[in-house]
């Protein structure tokens, strides 16, 4: 199984918690049996897919999986279960559950908490690999038996090498520009990158070489990043256009070797 083919059920994914299964309640809908103050009930139970928060091996090939569903109201979640499907280098996990709410991931009144649920699943191929949930993010063994949530950039092996494609990468991460990005470096040498930066708005990018429609003339950012690597991740210490090391001139630690040639944007 492929990524892909979990996405339709993925994009179902919920925020946390669960409730305990019951019969109708003065809290329920007596025609449904579900929660009250849904205004679009459906006609029997909904499947949803389950946000899996913690990964914990507890014995030869067996894992507890932690869920978060809906609660707050009998109905809001029940029947919760995984499937597992092995592949040679990961094991798929994917969770869902039944609601008589057919709207929890927009009208979350009906069941206003979170809380979070256990399940045991037998996984015979573990042996080590790594566990993929909610059809791409990836969780690797820790040094104990809980699993680790790798990184959504880098990866469970993140590569030594800073310069990596991995690593700069992050450069434009919590960066505010148009989603449409492309990033070209320049010149990367152990802790310090110069790269140049190109980002535009859906519909704005060339396509083949073709000029942009009219409208995007002079929008966008088109620029150069000059970065240091701090903490797990490529922070920029100055941007401009200018040529050669002009625009991190206040930062006299940056290698004047990086930038000394560069010409104007």
């Amino acid at each position: 199984m492929t990524l892909s083919r979990l996405g339709l059920l993925a994009s179902a994914l919920l925020v946390p918690v669960l409730v305990a299964c019951g019969t109708a309640t003065d809290a329920d809908d007596p025609a449904t049996g579900g929660p009250t103050g849904m205004t679009d009930r459906p006609s029997g139970p909904v499947t949803y897919a389950a946000d899996i928060t913690a990964l914990t091996q507890s014995g030869p090939g067996r894992v507890t999986v932690t869920l978060d569903l809906p609660a707050g109201a009998p109905g809001c979640a029940r029947h919760p279960k995984a499937t597992v499907e092995a592949e040679k280098h990961a094991v798929f996990l994917t969770a869902t559950f039944q609601s008589l709410a057919a709207t929890l991931d927009y009208d979350a009144h009906a069941c206003p908490k979170m809380q979070p649920h256990e399940l045991s699943v037998d996984i015979p191929e573990l042996d080590g690999r790594t566990l993929v949930t909610d059809n791409s993010v990836e969780w690797k063994p820790g040094n104990g038996p809980s699993y680790v949530r790798c990184d959504d950039q880098v990866g469970c092996y993140p590569p030594n090498d800073r310069c990596d494609p991995a690593w700069t990468g992050t450069l434009l991460q919590g960066v505010e520009i148009p989603p449409e990005q492309q990033v070209d470096v320049l010149a990367c040498e152990g802790s310090w990158m110069v790269a140049e930066v190109d980002a535009v708005m859906t519909g704005c990018q060339s396509v083949d070489g073709s000029t942009p429609p009219a409208g995007c003339v002079g929008k966008g950012t088109h620029t150069r990043f000059f970065a240091h690597f701090t903490g797990e991740r490529w922070n920029a210490v100055a941007t401009g256009t200018a040529a050669g090391c002009a625009d991190v001139a206040s930062v006299p630690s940056f290698p004047r070797t990086l930038c000394r040639a560069l010409p104007a944007r």
